[in-house]
Order: structure tokens, then C-alpha cells, then sequence
């Protein structure tokens, strides 16, 4: 089912007939400069009786002029080898958006996790 919110909403049944919901989640990031280190920021995705991550799609866009999108996760081999950009952990209260070895400008990422909950 195709539905997208900022809000909790129930688009299926899992496997053990529990509920499969769905939020879309931003989230605004300063620029970062990770070259040559690692840079992690964690995101609040403000979900309660989070239990299990199902699926995760992962997208971000410049907030400079130049409106650029790209799907994460992101990896820039060309310009900067062994580079990575994208959520690599979601756990009960948060998601890792982590980069490794590249540089971005101050853009904003949106996120639209599947998941279960530990009860309704």
C-alpha cells in the first residue's frame, strides 16, 4: 500500500498477523565534513514500542540553490573512495545516519520506515 505520512499509520499485517506500520520521517543536517573519518548523527524517529525495523527507504536533498536528490545509501567511490552515506542502525528510540570519508552540503534527509510494534 502506497501511503505516506509524518504520521503513524497501519499499511499491512506482518507474517504473525501484527500490525506493518509506516511514518515518514526528515530531518535537517549541517554540513558535514567527514573526510577521512567518520561522522555519526543519530535521529530521533519518535516511534513508541518500536520493535522491529522491516524496511527501510532513505532518500536526501541539498537545501543549497541547486536542488540535487539522491537515494541513500549513497556511496562516492569516484571522488572520494571507501566513502559511505546512509542510515547503517535503527534501534528503539533512534537511526544512525552515518558518513564515512565524504563531504556534504547542509541538506535534508527523509526516511519512510516500515515497522513493527511490541504492542498496539
Amino acid at each position: 500500500m502506497d501511503l505516506y505520512s509524518t504520521e503513524e499509520k497501519v499499511v499491512g499485517k506482518w507474517t504473525d498477523g501484527r500490525n506493518i506500520y509506516r511514518k515518514t520521517i526528515y530531518a535537517d543536517i549541517p554540513e558535514i565534513n567527514s573526510s577521512a573519518k567518520t561522522t555519526n548523527t543519530y535521529i530521533s524517529h519518535g516511534i513508541l514500542n518500536f520493535d522491529m525495523c522491516i524496511n527501510l527507504k532513505q532518500m536526501f536533498y541539498s537545501t543549497s540553490s541547486t536542488l540535487n536528490y539522491y537515494h541513500l545509501p549513497y556511496v562516492n567511490g569516484a571522488d572520494f573512495p571507501g566513502s559511505y552515506t546512509g542510515v547503517v542502525m535503527v534501534d528503539k528510540t533512534n537511526m544512525l545516519y552515518r558518513v564515512i570519508n565524504d563531504t556534504w552540503a547542509a541538506c535534508r534527509l527523509c526516511f519512510v520506515l516500515d515497522y513493527l510494534k511490541t504492542s498496539d
